[in-house]
């Protein structure tokens, strides 16, 4: 995947400041709007600002509106957003990275 596929859909500026610190692993909360798949739903990832955003788009592609750093920013109580849980099997993929290695595993979580 080429960075260029990373800039769309495009960042909120508050987000545009951490996608320069490749080295700020945190959780990404990345939100859909009304014309996609889940709308009002959310979808949390754990890594850097790239790294996050390259899992979201080999999951959703670009159906999904914009990439936040905290469920505040997102609006996620105030707008009363839902976790998107994943339809097509009983694990969510998460991500752990330090930065420099990337491990996958899937844990097993109520849905």
């Amino acid at each position: 995947m080429n960075d260029e596929s990373l800039k769309q859909p495009s960042p909120s500026r508050d987000v545009e400041s951490f996608a320069s610190d490749g080295a700020c692993v945190q959780k990404w909360y990345f939100t859909f709007g009304s014309n996609h798949a889940h709308p009002n739903g959310y979808v949390v990832i754990e890594g850097t600002f790239k790294e996050a955003r390259e899992e979201m788009i080999e999951l959703y592609g670009r159906n999904w509106s914009m990439q936040y750093k905290s469920a505040e920013v997102a609006g996620v109580e105030k707008y009363c957003l839902y976790e998107v849980r994943s339809c097509f099997k009983d694990e969510i993929l998460v991500t752990i990275t330090d930065g420099k290695n990337k491990e996958t595993k899937n844990e097993q979580r109520s849905v």
